[in-house]
């Protein structure tokens, strides 16, 4: 078994259906590359998905800026200028190691990055395709009802990356713990 915890998640998986990426040396060893925390074969409903994870502690609620309290240069600014919060960081943050683990995935399993590289995925973790792969970010003690959002503006932010692989962006979710366990996700909280 793969076993690891991430931001007060446990996590298991048969040795041959994970494939920690975020500890791969590609990823280690280029400072621009980001990635979640692995690409994990999960059987759930007689279905098989290949599920690109990312667990986090905390995340934003949603995007608030009360542009009334901004100013440049002493005068106020108004709704047509951009931005950026906590929440727009946090989504950027989640999008690019999404997009940078899908990109580095598949570049592995074309043989890019030399069939050393390839040899590291498990075998159990090659058989990604459009249309069985998610992008799940589950984030821990997070109520049900503070997802919509989140998970919006995540599929909005992932949207050119999504269509340029013809990836449906219903394979965006963001979930709890609770939701990840009943979608076949090996995860509980930490015991302490």
């Amino acid at each position: 078994m793969i076993s690891f915890v991430e931001s007060g998640m446990s996590f298991s998986f048969p040795d041959d259906e994970c494939f920690v990426i975020e500890k791969d040396d590609i990823v280690v060893s280029r400072d621009c590359v980001k990635a979640c925390e692995c690409v994990a074969l999960v059987r759930h409903g007689g279905k098989e998905r290949y599920m690109f994870i990312e667990a986090k502690s905390s995340a934003p609620k949603e995007k608030v800026c009360d542009y009334g309290r901004l100013a440049y240069d002493g005068a106020p600014i108004d709704g047509s200028w951009s931005v950026n919060t906590n929440f727009d960081n946090f989504v950027n943050d989640i999008c690019l190691k999404f997009e940078d683990s899908y990109s580095v995935y598949m570049a592995m399993t074309s043989g890019y990055h030399g069939r050393k590289a390839a040899d590291r995925i498990p075998a159990g973790c090659r058989g990604v395709d459009n249309e069985n792969v998610k992008f799940v970010l589950i984030v821990n003690g997070f109520k049900d009802d503070w997802f919509p959002p989140l998970n919006d503006a995540i599929k909005k932010r992932l949207r050119h990356f999504l269509n340029s692989w013809n990836i449906p962006d219903i394979s965006v979710k963001t979930l709890n713990v609770e939701g990840a366990a009943a979608m076949g996700i090996p995860v509980g909280p930490c015991q302490a």
